[in-house]
């Protein structure tokens, strides 16, 4: 399941990341979305260090 306005969700606003299961690239609206999306929000944030 995916979602056309997922990648806009998913873009930083300045220092803010988004995460939730609205920005998940796979299994929106599934907690396993979440998940996912936490996970990819913690790895930009340390990538940004």
């Amino acid at each position: 399941m995916g979602c056309t306005y997922g990648e806009a969700l998913r873009a930083p606003d300045g220092r803010i990341l988004w995460a939730g299961t609205e920005t998940a690239i796979e299994y929106v609206g599934y907690f396993e979305g979440a998940l996912q999306s936490g996970i990819r929000a913690a790895r930009e944030v340390l990538r940004a260090g």
